[in-house]
């Protein structure tokens, strides 16, 4: 080990070590300089984005608009028939509220829904499907911390693990959006299969309230799932392009200048330094 010297950067300076004692200590160049910073700046985006995608995440799952649906009442009489649509339901993944308008002032009719009560434990909905929804996407939720945390670090220094560098923040990411998207997919099932048509239970349907399929839609707690799905769709790239940024060589001499070049793992002086020797980016 003591035919090389590693190189590492502290605070945009060059340490250069030997058997693990300090030898010299210089400041890098303006290029290197520019060049962490815009990786830094890269890096700590993803972990602002990443933020937003679990504001995201968890938002929709605790909130009760995954569903909206506009029932109506019919009332035929021997002269006339009369439409009553002043009523809503809407509900998420474990709540809601319903307001049935049955010809008389909505005023005071809100009531709260369970939804493992009234649609999971009369099995009017799969519940197979509605248990796989949320635990995916309280797996993807774990993934997007785990990848929040990574970036962070990766926002402050350079790991020297590759998992705990951009390839984990690749697959964090990855992992996130690929459960977010089994969780909504699942659910879209769950809604074209069950919700549509079995809004209302039979009790409703008795007293003459109708929801077809036009009146049932999904609401805006669905769709912040597509939301967190962009974001790490766009992690992916941010970070793809920042290391893209960084592993650019010089196309006179391929490397960035005559004393150091770069790959996806670190910054090595090419003189003194064995390509596969990491250096942690301070």
């Amino acid at each position: 080990m003591s035919n090389f010297i590693p190189v590492k950067i502290f605070f945009y300076f060059e340490l250069t070590f030997c058997n693990n004692s300090l030898r010299c200590v210089k400041p890098l160049n303006v290029f290197l300089i520019s060049m962490v910073k815009k990786r830094r700046a890269c890096i700590f985006l993803s972990f602002i984005i990443g933020i937003v995608s679990i504001f995201l995440l968890g938002l929709s799952f605790g909130t009760n608009y995954w569903i909206i649906s506009r029932p109506i009442r019919v009332v035929n009489t021997p002269n006339n028939s009369f439409i009553y649509e002043n009523s809503k339901i809407n509900f998420g993944l474990w709540r809601g509220e319903k307001t049935l308008d049955a010809g008389f002032s909505t005023e005071g009719r809100t009531n709260e829904i369970k939804v493992i009560p009234r649609y999971i434990d009369t099995r009017i909905f799969t519940y197979e499907l509605w248990l796989s929804s949320i635990v995916l996407l309280i797996i993807a939720m774990i993934w997007a911390i785990i990848s929040v945390f990574f970036a962070l670090i990766n926002s402050i220094i350079y790991p020297i693990d590759k998992m705990a560098g951009t390839m984990g923040l690749y697959l964090w990411n990855a992992l996130s959006l690929a459960f977010t998207f089994l969780s909504t997919l699942l659910f879209t099932i769950l809604y074209f299969g069950d919700i549509r048509q079995n809004v209302l239970v039979l009790e409703e349907k008795r007293s003459g309230f109708e929801a077809d399929g036009n009146r049932t839609q999904f609401g805006w707690s669905y769709w912040l799932m597509f939301g967190a799905m962009l974001c790490f769709i766009i992690n992916i790239i941010n970070i793809f392009l920042s290391e893209l940024k960084c592993c650019k060589k010089n196309t006179q001499n391929g490397s960035i200048n005559n004393d150091f070049y770069l790959n996806k793992y670190g910054m090595y002086n090419k003189d003194i330094c064995k390509p596969e020797q990491t250096v942690i980016l301070y």
